[in-house]
């Protein structure tokens, strides 16, 4: 229990607040999966209360996850700095290997919709790199070598070795 007397008013506020939300985040967690992912998948185009919403999908299970890869994705890509390193963040710390064919369609999808974009390459790159899939950036890197020389994700060829080295 809190010492009421140590403390401002502001800050006894600020943890009932705190208490509050835990217990409504415990809520949301254990309502039918169909509402809580419609609600996620909604709350996830909002760009007002991205953060929040990220720091949600931080509790959720690894199937419900599974079913935001694409949504989470988008925020790697398309978002501020501190948005896209929490939905990484999520995707990394999910059970990516299960989920590794369909985060790579994902990747791909984006690599061709955005092939022009050679800052995107980079990051869809590199994101392949952090996720630890050797197969598949390789094969990134291949079919994108030109963009990725630009940006000097890759600038010679002992970068290319080391990513031949690099464990999967």
């Amino acid at each position: 229990m809190i010492k009421k007397h140590k403390y401002s008013k502001e800050w006894l506020s600020l943890m009932e607040s705190a208490v509050v939300y835990q217990k409504n985040l415990s809520s949301f967690l254990n309502i039918e999966q169909d509402i809580s992912l419609n609600d996620l998948k909604e709350a996830l185009k909002e760009k007002d209360f991205l953060y929040y919403t990220l720091k949600v999908v931080e509790n959720v299970s690894d199937e419900i996850t599974q079913k935001l890869l694409n949504e989470l994705i988008n925020i790697v890509i398309y978002s501020n700095i501190s948005d896209s390193y929490i939905a990484k963040k999520i995707v990394l710390e999910s059970n990516r290997q299960l989920f590794r064919k369909e985060i790579c369609e994902i990747i791909i999808k984006y690599s061709l919709t955005e092939k022009d974009n050679i800052y995107i390459i980079k990051d869809l790159a590199l994101f392949l790199y952090e996720l630890q899939y050797k197969k598949e950036l390789l094969e990134f890197i291949n079919e994108n070598i030109a963009a990725l020389r630009e940006t000097e994700f890759i600038e010679d060829d002992e970068d290319l070795k080391g990513f031949n080295n690099m464990e999967d």
